[in-house]
């Protein structure tokens, strides 16, 4: 049976030298705190036609990963409790032993197949990715980094990375980075990163802080409980990639705007393709679950709020910087004529609901995401500006990449494509109504 078998386990240590503000401790944001229940992000690079020499491959991938922590300090701390003051925060000290956990494996899995199969091999994905030892009790590693050779020929890059520490923008700053700086560029991509908790101004930031961690995780520092919870949901469901063609995308934007009239006599603006996308996906999963007309059904998202903070936060801040908003409607409003322009608009309006004021109620949108009816609901994580597909270590871009953590039946992970104006979507939905979506989100479904 095709296996990955691990050959050597080191630790990459943060370069000594004084840490960039706030400095060795790094206290939790109320925008951090909520995902400390979270499972890792684990996200899995795979290159088949890599052509380097596998030990050349990890001397340039470990040099180059210690040279790029300094930037991203926090990344290489522990994930750590204070009881006494009721904060979490990120150790980055001495004492600490500051690392990021460096696996090198070998598999005889085959790459290709791997990269090209639409339909996902979760068993196999899990086994290239490092977990950061499941997450159920703090202390815990902030990242971890797996790679992988095959005997076919070929490499994979897995990482594992606390979402308490970042969101996905932190995450791909960082991943632009080391890449740059693998493949020989003096200067990182971009603006230095930004890690301070205290450029995010609140009165009572802190409290919230600390309300969210004794809401999520009321048994610290064990955290085993919502954890074991996600991580048995995640092999329920089946997991398929699309890629949608530019001219597809701009079909979904063209067929909303003429419905908006139709259904509310005054035309919306043209939807955005982050927009588009997930309104469809929407359609189709309720199409596809046959939910009663009456039937409740949500769709979450995560907005990034940098610019919509007052005073604005830097595009550098690598710390979390989102807020859940929830569109909300009726099977029956969904499927009905006009039905993608009504869901474009209802998550328009979530989001200018949800960043308008990003501060007000932070603690109520985690409450309504844990309200969300679940069999009916969709979840949509990532962006098309992530262009995952340019990260690049020096043996060439990649021929797959995909978010090995998703968690949740209805779950949709939104990337750039590999080729220009290309969208690729990576589906988690229920076995049963896999096949029905598929075909509607391919072009079967005109709502």
């Amino acid at each position: 049976m095709p296996c990955v078998r691990i050959l050597n386990a080191s630790r990459v240590p943060l370069p000594p030298g004084p840490s960039p503000p706030p400095g060795d401790t790094v206290r939790l944001s109320f925008f951090d705190t909520l995902w400390v229940v979270v499972p890792p992000i684990q996200r899995l690079f795979l290159y088949p036609d890599a052509a380097l020499p596998y030990a050349s491959i990890v001397d340039s991938l470990k040099s180059s990963l210690s040279r790029t922590l300094p930037l991203f300090h926090p990344f290489a701390g522990n994930l750590t409790y204070l009881p006494a003051y009721g904060d979490a925060v990120i150790d980055c000290s001495t004492s600490a032993a500051p690392a990021v956990s460096f696996l090198e494996a070998e598999s005889d899995l085959d790459i290709r197949r791997l990269a090209e199969d639409e339909t996902h091999d979760l068993e196999s994905f899990l086994q290239l990715v490092p977990d950061l030892g499941g997450v159920r009790e703090l202390p815990a590693p902030v990242l971890a980094v797996q790679v992988t050779e095959f005997a076919g020929g070929g490499v994979a890059v897995g990482l594992a990375v606390h979402h308490a520490v970042t969101d996905g923008k932190g995450i791909w700053r960082f991943v632009e980075s080391w890449a740059a700086a693998c493949r020989g560029r003096g200067d990182p991509p971009g603006p230095t990163p930004l890690h301070d908790r205290a450029i995010i101004r609140h009165r009572t930031g802190d409290d919230i802080a600390r309300l969210l961690l004794r809401r999520m995780a009321p048994a610290l520092p064990k955290i085993a409980g919502p954890i074991v919870s996600f991580l048995e949901d995640r092999f329920h469901h089946r997991r398929r990639t699309f890629t949608l063609a530019p001219a597809f995308i701009q079909s979904l934007k063209q067929r909303a705007v003429p419905q908006s009239t139709d259904v509310s006599h005054c035309p919306i603006t043209t939807p955005s393709t982050f927009v588009a996308i997930s309104a469809h996906a929407w359609l189709c999963i309720a199409r596809a679950k046959a939910l009663a007309g009456d039937a409740a059904t949500t769709l979450g998202l995560a907005a990034d709020c940098r610019a919509r903070l007052d005073p604005p936060l830097d595009e550098a801040y690598a710390g979390n910087c989102i807020r859940g908003c929830f569109a909300q409607a009726t099977a029956s409003e969904l499927l009905a004529p006009g039905g993608l322009a009504l869901a474009c608009e209802r998550i328009r309006l979530a989001v200018r609901a949800g960043v308008g004021e990003p501060l007000r109620e932070y603690e109520e949108s985690v409450e309504e995401y844990k309200r969300m009816p679940r069999a009916s609901s969709v979840i949509v994580v990532g962006s098309p500006r992530f262009r995952v597909y340019e990260t690049d270590f020096g043996w060439g871009r990649p021929a797959r990449v995909e978010l090995v953590s998703m968690n949740h039946d209805g779950e949709v992970v939104l990337v750039a494509g590999r080729e220009e104006g290309e969208v690729q979507a990576s589906v988690a939905l229920s076995a049963r109504p896999m096949d029905s979506f598929s075909k509607l989100f391919v072009g079967g479904f005109d709502g």
